[in-house]
């Protein structure tokens, strides 16, 4: 996979560029929540590049992969975001952590969610002591529900 051609790079960057922008391109495990969360933050210096998943594949070792696919400058930060809610157990504890030697020795940052990316989204809204107690991805989403607005994950933020 390749990104369109970056001259002036990145991808969304507005007609105003400088020389130490900083580009990070997270490819994460989910289709809509992280490319939607990322596009609400209005950052000048900073831009942010979600690769989503389209195709069904996210186990770890298939998002590594596709950010690694992913044409990209030395000085670009390149992102790995994962969930934990499902790989740290069982039969997929051994590729989870291998996949994430493999994203270390490539240069890729790793940050994970336990349990899962609307952890963040919850913590908006409720303290630490609050979500401490949820066990899995399950609660932490039936607890977002609960918050003004509600929790959709295909539509975070409601006009």
């Amino acid at each position: 996979m390749t990104l369109t051609q970056r001259k002036p790079r990145p991808l969304d960057r507005d007609s105003t560029t400088y020389r130490d922008d900083r580009l990070f391109i997270l490819a994460c495990d989910d289709t809509y929540a992280p490319k939607q969360y990322f596009s609400f933050f209005q950052l000048t210096r900073v831009h942010v590049h979600v690769v989503p998943t389209e195709d069904g594949t996210s186990v770890a070792q298939h998002v590594l992969a596709r950010l690694l696919d992913i044409k990209h400058e030395p000085d670009d930060h390149l992102w790995l975001v994962l969930d934990t809610d499902h790989c740290i157990e069982g039969t997929h504890l051994r590729s989870f952590t291998q996949t994430l030697r493999e994203a270390r020795e490539s240069g890729v940052q790793v940050a994970l969610s336990r349990p899962c990316f609307e952890l963040w989204l919850l913590l908006h809204h409720l303290k630490r002591n609050h979500v401490e107690g949820l066990a899995d991805a399950k609660a932490v989403t039936a607890a977002l529900k609960k918050v003004p607005g509600g929790y959709s994950k295909i539509e975070l933020k409601k006009d």
